[in-house]
């Protein structure tokens, strides 16, 4: 049985709820911002290390004495370029280090994505840093 005094109080629930539910979604809509910005940045890691590595390969130490060697020069040059030449959306591009060692390329990205509803949040970081790194070896096949 209802009582008298409880007429309404259900009506209260539903401004909690739908506050409740808009923070959830942006929540997740900043969450899939970032992801994002990881999988561009990282395919554009990965892009960098192959193109990196394939370009570099000394082909006269290759044809010399049979062994796989990456010129550092040529490797970190082609390198560079596949990432200035690739768009990678909504990440500004801070940090990019290039390694080479031995027969191994090693492309090391960071950078940082604007949040969307973050921003809208006093006191809250607006930006969220994204990292990747990916690495090819140079192998005879």
């Amino acid at each position: 049985m209802r009582r008298r005094d409880e007429h309404g109080s259900a009506l209260l629930l539903i401004p909690a709820t739908v506050v409740v539910l808009l923070v959830l979604g942006a929540i997740a809509v900043d969450s899939a911002v970032v992801l994002l910005a990881e999988r561009e940045l990282s395919a554009a890691a990965a892009a960098a290390a192959n193109d990196g590595a394939t370009v570099g390969m000394d082909d006269a130490a290759f044809y010399a004495t049979g062994a796989v060697v990456i010129d550092d020069g040529r490797a970190e040059a082609a390198a560079r370029a596949a990432i200035a030449a690739r768009r990678i959306e909504g990440v500004e591009l801070g940090r990019t280090l290039v390694a080479v060692d031995g027969d191994r390329l090693t492309v090391d990205l960071e950078g940082e994505v604007r949040l969307i509803f973050a921003a809208a949040i006093p006191g809250v970081r607006h930006r969220a840093r994204v990292r990747s790194r990916a690495t090819a070896h140079a192998e005879e096949r």
